[in-house]
């Protein structure tokens, strides 16, 4: 017998604490009080190792901070127990999530306290639910028949691989079935949605009126056309309700670098990964996909494809690239992922 850990992610702790009630938390080791220092993921996965090592067996489920990077983890904390122990492992990573929350962050509703949210809250909560292998939505019962059909099919869009159950008002956990196969923690790092539809596996093309684009070509973007093009046409009066999009992006300017695109709700970012433009794994250019509400395809093609570098400018080469106007911040390179 093994020590089989739950994770518990989410930013709400009192129904995170309803979900480790209803998960049975046994000895919670080092969970509730832990903080999410920079080294969480490792200094807990260490922890638990530790645990097994002194002859702890059964469950442990363990509330995970707010802050915590849910990619890190969601990679780290698996690998730690491969590498150091088979007394321990991850059974499940939940993410729990609040239906409001859901609805104000990302399809921007309107706060459920009136509350204007960090330009990082939404991005952590897709993140949590993307690197999740169980869903938990808390407070769905409080919407309408139509919002919470769209939250259903959010997250069968967004990470189809994670079961799906409903928190009810009595703690109860009602499940819901998923639209895929279940996911596995160490298959976390490939089974988001966007992962998916890259890879071109079949996937539903619209669930409960939540759909997907998959936008892809080799041009690199102009950062001043995208910088402008961003700044509006991400509105769902012209673009349809892009609640979340993630993919690959080549800019001009940082030609030897792919950068990582992530949208959450209204808040666009984009970061370096360790991809180089001279990796055999690299993809050529743009891979971008976008999930949403009565996109509108047509209009947010022609603006992505108004971004990318004309032929002239293309064939001008990098030299000439680098002396366009960059508005996007700097990336730190010693820390892409």
């Amino acid at each position: 017998m093994r020590l089989a850990v739950t994770l518990v992610t989410g930013r709400r702790e009192p129904e995170k604490d309803t979900v480790c009630a209803a998960l049975g938390a046994l000895g919670t080791p080092g969970g509730h009080d832990a903080t999410a220092d920079v080294d969480f993921a490792l200094s807990l996965a260490e922890r638990l190792v530790a645990d097994a090592d002194d002859g702890a067996r059964g469950s442990a489920v363990v509330r995970v901070p707010a802050e915590a990077d849910p990619v890190e983890l969601a990679l780290v904390v698996p690998r730690v127990f491969a590498e150091r122990s088979r007394d321990v492992a991850v059974r499940n990573i939940v993410a729990v999530a609040t239906a409001g929350d859901l609805r104000a962050l990302l399809f921007r509703d309107g706060g459920d306290d009136g509350r204007t949210a960090d330009i990082g809250e939404a991005e952590q909560l897709a993140l949590q639910l993307e690197f999740a292998t169980v869903v938990v939505v808390a407070g769905a019962h409080s919407l309408d028949a139509a919002r919470r059909l769209e939250i259903v099919g959010l997250l069968s869009k967004i990470t189809p691989c994670a079961r799906q159950f409903d928190l009810l008002p009595d703690g109860e956990l009602l499940y819901r079935e998923g639209t895929g196969r279940p996911a596995a923690v160490h298959d976390l790092g490939s089974t988001a949605g966007w992962m998916l539809e890259l890879a071109g596996l079949p996937l539903p093309t619209e669930s409960h009126g939540i759909g997907c684009l998959v936008y892809r070509d080799p041009r690199p973007f102009h950062p001043t056309r995208l910088a402008t093009a961003v700044d509006g046409w991400l509105e769902p009066a012209d673009a349809g309700l892009i609640v979340r999009s993630r993919g690959l992006v080549r800019l001009a300017t940082r030609a030897g670098r792919v950068g990582s695109w992530s949208t959450a709700g209204e808040v666009l970012a984009l970061d370096p990964t360790a991809m180089t433009s001279w990796d055999t794994d690299t993809p050529p250019g743009q891979e971008l996909v976008f999930f949403g509400r009565g996109l509108n395809r047509d209009h947010i093609v022609a603006v992505l494809d108004s971004c990318l570098l004309s032929d002239d400018e293309l064939v001008a080469g990098p030299m000439e690239w680098e002396t366009y106007v960059d508005p996007f911040p700097a990336w730190d390179l010693e820390h892409g992922h």
